[in-house]
């Protein structure tokens, strides 16, 4: 009886399409920044666009007047699990431990002509004032003197990297606060505020097993005495685990992904990745 061995990679593609709404956070008075003339906050929203994979906050102020459409400032804190070392912000209200900082302090022309220290920084750049160590020049703003806003808009892994997410999703801390391009005026904070990411999923190319080959080295006739060898893929970063897979001759034809999916544990040989040139199995 002959049996033919398969290789099978594994990937998957799911399109999700969401409503792009306002997804509100925080709220706050108007007239409790420290500064009367510069922006004083008085809410956070966010919307997360899954088909492009891009992250956007409206902050809306209070007084976003001609001499503080010319000279913004805006930062957007972040928790994030297992993110790391911290720095505390230096806000009135908001003194907190967080893992990075979005910036955008800013002088120009409204609604979009804007230049100034624009981009992501972790702990390590914030602690030596560096705010813009992991990303500059990054983020899309956009001041609306007519509702009274300034959004902000960037790609989600330039915040929130793929590292960061351990599952199909992530909850993270956040904060805000608004001032000019060179003083902090007012935090925009509940400690309850928190943003839900769930990128997209995407197909992804796995390197291949190479040198596959199986001897019969008994007669039990139902594939039990094959011995399979093979050597590691190159990139075993795209590789959960390698499944062994036989089937018959006859039945290879009709055999495909949906059903290598569908098979039982017991009805495969799981190997785990090592990253060395795999033995006989």
């Amino acid at each position: 009886m002959r049996y033919l061995l398969l290789g099978l990679l594994f990937c998957s593609l799911t399109s999700n399409i969401i409503a792009q709404t306002w997804n509100e956070l925080i709220t706050d008075v108007s007239g409790d920044g420290a500064n009367m003339a510069l922006l004083d906050g008085t809410k956070l929203e966010y919307q997360y666009d899954q088909d492009a994979d891009s992250i956007w906050f409206r902050v809306s102020v209070a007084n976003l007047n001609s001499s503080n459409l010319a000279a913004l400032g805006v930062n957007i804190m972040f928790n994030i699990p297992g993110g790391g070392s911290t720095f505390n912000f230096w806000g009135t209200d908001n003194s907190n431990p967080y893992h990075k900082l979005l910036t955008t302090w800013v002088n120009g022309s409204h609604p979009s002509s804007y230049t100034g220290t624009i981009g992501i920084a972790n702990a390590s750049g914030v602690n030596v004032m560096n705010y813009t160590n992991l990303k500059s020049g990054n983020i899309t703003i956009t001041a609306d003197s007519l509702n009274q806003n300034i959004v902000l808009g960037l790609k989600r892994n330039d915040l929130v990297t793929n590292e960061d997410i351990t599952g199909d999703s992530i909850i993270v801390g956040i904060a805000a606060a608004v001032g000019s391009d060179i003083y902090w005026n007012d935090d925009i904070y509940a400690p309850s505020a928190k943003i839900k990411i769930k990128p997209p999923k995407v197909d992804v190319v796995a390197d291949e097993a190479t040198g596959i080959t199986a001897l019969d080295i008994g007669d039990k006739g139902n594939g039990e005495d094959l011995e399979v060898s093979f050597s590691n893929a190159n990139d075993e970063s795209t590789v959960s685990e390698y499944r062994i897979i036989v089937v018959k001759d006859s039945n290879s034809d009709s055999f495909d992904l949906p059903k290598a999916e569908a098979l039982l544990a017991s009805n495969y040989t799981s190997v785990a990745k090592t990253g060395n040139t795999q033995g006989t199995f």
